[in-house]
């Protein structure tokens, strides 16, 4: 369990709203935990929701995060760095839905405008043309912006540096092709999944407890389904390489506590 709580860590990062929670991948299988101040604010939200009953979230908000906002990390980069050094770090600190070309795509692929709303935070709409003629289109853009609002672009390097190890061994023992395709599976399987789980979340989960089905209910949900795609890629490709060693080394363990039994 340790293992997995750890493999949460990547894509988590911190909200630069008031939104919560990103997600990517598996130091295995759970990216989502490598940002301690953030979950202490999204706790305090979780007990804020709970003893008020009024959430902090707005639905009609699209959930956008960045990586380092508000933790100790960017605090120290903030007071040892310089001014250039500080706006390269911050240039780089955004999620995939800050670009006009992915805006534009969203924009174009389900007919709807981004707009900043009265609180200052990036919105979804479309005109009343477009909901009537299809009001899917909306809905599926707002969990497409989502999905790209909780990846950031470090997460998503934390992520594959954690898959750097695996990578390597899997090239000394020539199933590196094969690692390839499950490190990059797993990533992109995660990322999707914990950006719909948080967007079904904030869309429709009771006030009171939005926070924490979110933070909760997107960690969990990544988890597993880093995990099914880890079983449908053993059935699909076969068991790496690594695998296939350990449980020969296994079954040996096991032959030898035989033979002196």
């Amino acid at each position: 369990m340790v293992s997995e709580v750890l493999q949460v860590l990547p894509s988590f990062g911190s909200s630069s709203s008031t939104d919560g929670i990103s997600a990517s991948g598996s130091i295995k299988d759970v990216r989502q935990i490598n940002n301690l101040p953030f979950y202490i604010r999204a706790f305090k939200d979780v007990l804020n929701e709970a003893a008020t009953g009024i959430s902090a979230r707005n639905s009609g908000e699209v959930t956008n995060f960045s990586f380092l906002g508000g933790t100790l990390l960017e605090k120290f980069i903030n007071n040892n760095f310089t001014p250039e050094t500080k706006d390269i770090i911050k240039s780089f600190d955004k999620s995939l839905l800050d670009s006009k070309a992915s805006q534009k795509a969203i924009e174009e692929l389900f007919d709807c405008k981004f707009q900043v709303n009265s609180t200052g935070k990036l919105a979804l709409t479309a005109s009343k043309e477009a909901l009537k003629a299809s009001p899917i289109k909306l809905a599926a853009g707002k969990v497409a912006a989502d999905i790209l609002g909780v990846t950031t672009r470090f997460g998503l390097l934390t992520s594959g540096l954690t898959e750097a190890p695996d990578l390597y061994k899997s090239y000394k023992n020539g199933d590196f092709c094969k690692q390839t395709v499950r490190s990059t599976t797993k990533i992109g399987v995660s990322t999707v999944a914990f950006g719909v789980i948080a967007h079904i979340a904030k869309e429709f989960a009771p006030k009171p407890i939005k926070t924490l089905i979110m933070f909760g209910g997107a960690i969990s949900g990544s988890i597993m389904a880093t995990k099914a795609t880890d079983k449908l890629l053993n059935k699909v490709m076969g068991k790496s390489i690594k695998a296939q060693n350990e449980e020969a080394r296994k079954r040996f363990a096991e032959m030898q506590l035989m033979g002196l039994s």
